[in-house]
C-alpha cells in the first residue's frame, strides 16, 4: 500500500444511480432491518417516499472508485489490505431513484511500527455523497491496514 504522497489525493468525482449499482433489499435484509419501505416501493411511497429510501451508509467508497484506481493509485489489493475501521456519518435522506455524486480522498496516511516491531502502513479513506441539490447524503472513513514490504 502507497502512503507517501497520497496524502490529500482526490479521486475524481462519479455519479451513480443508486437503484442500478446497490440493492436496497438485499442489504435491508442482510442487517435485518423490519421497515418494509427497504423492500416495497408501494410501502415507501404510502410512508411518502418518490421510492424505496436508500439505507444510510450504503453507499460506500468501492462505489465511487473502481478495484483498478485503488492499485494503481493506492496500492490496495483486495486480501492483502484489511480493512480495519469504519466511521459514517449520515446527512439527507435520499431514494435508490435519486442520482448520486461520491468523491473519494486520502484523508491521512501514515506509517507505524507494530508490537511485533514490523512496519505497518495505514491509510484513510474519505468517501462523501452528494445528492443534486449538493446536499450531503453520507460520509464515510475507512482505514486500511497493511504490513510493509
Amino acid at each position: 500500500m502507497k502512503v507517501d504522497g497520497t496524502k490529500g489525493y482526490a479521486f475524481p468525482a462519479r455519479e451513480i444511480l443508486p437503484e442500478e449499482v446497490l440493492s436496497v433489499s438485499h442489504f435491508a435484509r442482510v442487517v435485518g432491518s423490519p421497515d418494509r419501505a427497504f423492500y416495497s416501493t408501494e410501502v415507501a411511497r404510502a410512508a411518502g417516499y418518490a421510492a424505496r429510501p436508500l439505507p444510510r451508509g450504503l453507499p460506500l467508497f468501492f462505489n465511487a472508485i473502481t478495484e483498478a484506481e485503488l492499485l494503481e493509485t493506492l496500492g490496495i489489493i483486495y486480501g492483502k489490505t484489511l480493512a480495519a475501521g469504519l466511521e459514517v456519518e449520515y446527512g439527507v435522506v435520499v431514494t435508490e431513484q435519486d442520482p448520486l455524486v461520491g468523491q473519494a480522498r486520502v484523508a491521512d496516511a501514515y506509517e507505524r511500527v507494530g508490537k511485533d516491531g514490523t512496519l505497518r502502513h495505514f491509510l484513510v479513506l474519505e468517501t462523501e455523497y452528494r445528492n443534486r441539490q449538493g446536499d450531503m447524503v453520507s460520509r464515510t472513513r475507512v482505514t486500511f491496514i497493511e504490513r510493509a514490504q
